[in-house]
């Protein structure tokens, strides 16, 4: 699968209070995976768990009370892995949230060790950010999958960076796994779908929350998750379910991303286009090149180019593909491009995401 949903699902007023119906409603507009911060062990949980079965949902839980430590610890981990192990939730375990702030890579490998004890299929996953290269480096075996906290919009004008550092920060975590040699170790980015907790002025635009979407998944993403679906300071934080304007925007993302699944489980094609701008900057402003694009394998010949522009301003863009392809439909815009001797060509305003349908025959 491609584990797609939000993270902090919560009771609240747009689900009525209830983690059943905001199941249903997930579940409804295309989500597989949910986060939750409930306590293992108590009728909260339960619910949540319960509420994830009925659904079909899958779901990433903390181990144990982040207080808890030594044997006791251990007792309590493996004591809630075997009771979760047979529920068929699970996606994987948290063993970490802010890490390298808090645990050492002992204490997270412990864990994770501990997990795989009570069940021998336990992934582990730990959320962090991931600002600079290292920070993930000693943790790159401490656990099975790491998910980088991805949050670049901070001030209240938009950021002409924000899109190139949600792949730069990304970069950072692939690069402590290929340096520790932990090279097929899971990436599954947070991204930015809230406002507030102080830092934060401003809540991303949908088409920002849609570049964040397919750059992270171009840079290497094998799931997205969103932080964050509510908050318990409603007053000052805004999150996707904080308001049904913003639960509508998520849902129509979640509704492209989920028609999009099949392709997002095929590998990567061995090929990737040769992308050339014509006009515009060829580079955003930390360095790298403008467009971020990844074309997927397609077993009906038909596969998927996601591209976005990174850059501080809008740019025209070549992508050079097979010679077999005669036209592109783009997706969720209602038109359809002519390739041209294997070569494509459109415009990007500043920050656009642009997801093609490569086809043979069939006329623009």
């Amino acid at each position: 699968i491609f584990p797609f949903g939000p993270s902090s699902v919560r009771k609240c007023k747009l689900n009525g209070f209830s983690f059943d119906t905001a199941m249903a409603q997930l579940k409804a507009i295309g989500c597989n995976t949910v986060h939750g911060y409930v306590r293992l062990g108590t009728p909260e949980c339960e619910e949540f768990v319960a509420a994830c079965a009925r659904h079909g949902l899958l779901t990433m839980l903390e181990t144990a009370d982040r207080k808890s430590v030594g044997a006791a610890r251990d007792r309590e981990i493996a004591d809630n892995v075997a009771r979760m192990r047979n529920r068929g939730v699970m996606l994987a375990w948290v063993v970490g949230d802010d890490t390298a702030n808090y645990r050492t890579p002992e204490e997270v490998m412990r864990d994770t060790m501990v997990c795989r004890a009570a069940d021998p299929t336990a992934r582990t996953i730990s959320v962090d950010v991931v600002t600079y290269e290292g920070r993930h480096y000693p943790y790159a075996h401490a656990c099975d999958a790491v998910c980088p906290e991805l949050y670049p919009f901070r001030n209240e004008t938009p950021e002409p960076d924000a899109l190139e550092k949600v792949v730069l920060n990304q970069r950072n975590a692939i690069n402590d796994n290929r340096r520790a040699g932990a090279i097929g170790k899971g990436l599954l980015p947070v991204l930015q779908a809230f406002s507030g907790w102080k830092e934060w002025k401003r809540y991303p635009t949908y088409d920002e929350v849609r570049g964040q979407t397919y750059a992270a998944i171009a840079a290497g993403a094998r799931g997205i998750t969103y932080y964050s679906y509510y908050s318990s300071d409603e007053a000052h934080n805004l999150c996707i379910a904080t308001r049904p304007d913003k639960f509508e925007e998520f849902a129509t993302l979640a509704r492209e991303v989920n028609a999009l699944s099949p392709d997002l489980v095929e590998r990567d094609a061995k090929d990737q286009p040769t992308v050339t701008v014509v006009s515009g900057p060829k580079a955003a402003l930390g360095g790298t090149p403008s467009i971020i694009c990844l074309l997927k394998e397609s077993a009906r010949g038909e596969p998927l180019l996601m591209a976005v522009n990174l850059a501080a301003d809008g740019v025209r863009a070549e992508f050079r593909v097979s010679c077999g392809f005669t036209c592109a439909q783009v997706i969720s815009e209602d038109r359809t491009l002519q390739v041209a001797d294997g070569v494509l060509v459109d415009a990007f305003d500043h920050g656009a995401t642009h997801l093609y349908r490569l086809m043979h025959g069939g006329r623009p």
